[in-house]
């Protein structure tokens, strides 16, 4: 049983409603689906009230386990080579990109 929370409800209607007719649910599945991952499978089928649809690096078994939307992600071009000079042959420290923003507050 669900219970629907007026958050945007309106004389009109619920606003919710009316863009979302039907919530998303994406799944992350590193592997979609090996035999022993049964209870993965029930769970994104079970999902009535939902539109969903799975993400996964590779699609296995789509004989024993049929869904309709699988989604296999592209795997990222990493030269291993200059990867692996760089980290151990000339030793460089891992490099991340981290965004800074400065907030200025007034009162």
């Amino acid at each position: 049983m669900t219970h629907k929370i007026g958050l945007a409800n309106t004389p009109d209607g619920d606003l919710l409603e009316d863009f979302m007719p039907q919530p998303i649910v994406a799944s992350y599945c590193n592997t979609f689906l090996k035999r022993e991952m049964r209870h993965i499978y029930r769970q994104v089928t079970g999902l009535r009230e939902f539109q969903t649809f799975v993400m996964t690096k590779s699609h296995e078994n789509a004989d024993v386990f049929p869904f309709p939307d699988v989604e296999v992600l592209p795997r990222p071009r990493i030269n291993f080579l200059s990867r692996f000079h760089k980290k151990y042959i000339q030793r460089l420290e891992p490099v991340f990109i981290v965004e800074s923003t400065t907030y200025s507050t007034a009162f």
